[in-house]
């Protein structure tokens, strides 16, 4: 965590060097952008360990469909807010509102089938 952290303040800092020379947007927007990028895939690395254990989690037949849905559903969660951040970053904040509401579908789409079933189930608990 220190060394995405640090990598955040060195890109801030270069952020406030090119806005001190009057860099044009385009350089201030592609650094972002790297930034950004370096960021999230150290963010993803970092979390390995959590991952092989989800995927333990995954192989369990009782809670196996169940943890299959929770990673597709944050999969989908995280590629769209990361993908909306970059598109919020080069200016286009109208794009990145649309892969918000794309990625919030999508979320839905998946829990969707094991919202019915956990409804079903507590009905037929009644």
């Amino acid at each position: 965590m220190i060394k995405i952290c640090g990598l955040a303040l060195v890109a801030a800092a270069a952020g406030v060097i090119l806005r001190g020379i009057k860099a044009s947007d385009e350089v201030k927007n592609m650094l972002e952008i790297i930034a950004y990028c370096a960021l999230a895939a150290a963010g993803i690395v970092s979390l390995s360990a959590a991952f092989t254990s989800l995927s333990d989690m995954v192989g369990d037949e009782e809670t196996g469909k169940y943890m299959e849905t929770l990673l597709r559903a944050l999969g989908i969660g995280y590629s769209a807010e990361i993908t909306a951040d970059i598109c919020a970053a080069a200016g286009s904040a109208q794009l990145a509102s649309a892969v918000i509401f794309a990625g919030r579908v999508g979320i839905f789409s998946v829990a969707l089938p094991l919202a019915s079933e956990l409804l079903s189930s507590a009905v037929s608990m009644l």
